[in-house]
């Protein structure tokens, strides 16, 4: 929700203060993600996990702002919330799709 709000505002400062959460909140999830995947795993798979989500992680760290440019010009007027909203919902469907893989 908070990425559609930039959508519905254009003041400066309510902007600002937008930007300001998310950036809060974006680099935490590379941490949060790492730990709860740890929890997730046998003692057996951790490092093998642990690779997974490092090559994933990278693999969305030259994607991600790719794949967002690309959107960006398609839509120049919300192309960036558009690409926030539907990264947050990969997010959400990726961590609920998690709770049912077994490691093997």
């Amino acid at each position: 929700m908070l990425f559609a709000l930039p959508t519905l505002n254009s003041n400066y400062y309510f902007l600002l203060a937008v930007f300001f959460l998310i950036g809060g909140i974006v680099p935490a999830f590379y941490t949060v993600g790492l730990n709860y995947t740890i929890e997730q795993v046998d003692k057996m798979y951790i490092a093998q996990a642990n690779g997974y989500y490092i090559m994933m992680y990278g693999i969305g760290t030259i994607a991600g702002p790719l794949l967002g440019a690309g959107l960006v010009e398609f839509n120049k007027q919300n192309g960036y919330w558009l690409f926030s909203a539907l990264l947050c919902s990969v997010f959400a469907f990726g961590f609920y799709s998690f709770k049912r893989i077994r490691w093997q």
